[in-house]
């Protein structure tokens, strides 16, 4: 088996009331470099945008 790509849910998982959880996005950067980070979300919260660049 070959892991390529990575899903991810935004709340619940990476994020808190909308809000990415302390050392998330170092770790989804450094994953990155290897796999293909994908993130869905219902943007409830609207700061999808704001909180994955």
């Amino acid at each position: 088996m070959e892991i390529n790509k990575i899903v991810f849910d935004l709340n619940g998982t990476l994020a808190c009331d909308g809000v990415l959880i302390k050392g998330i996005k170092e770790s989804l950067n450094k994953l990155a470099n290897s796999y293909k980070i994908y993130i869905l979300t219902a943007d409830t919260f609207g700061t999808a945008g704001e909180i994955t660049q």
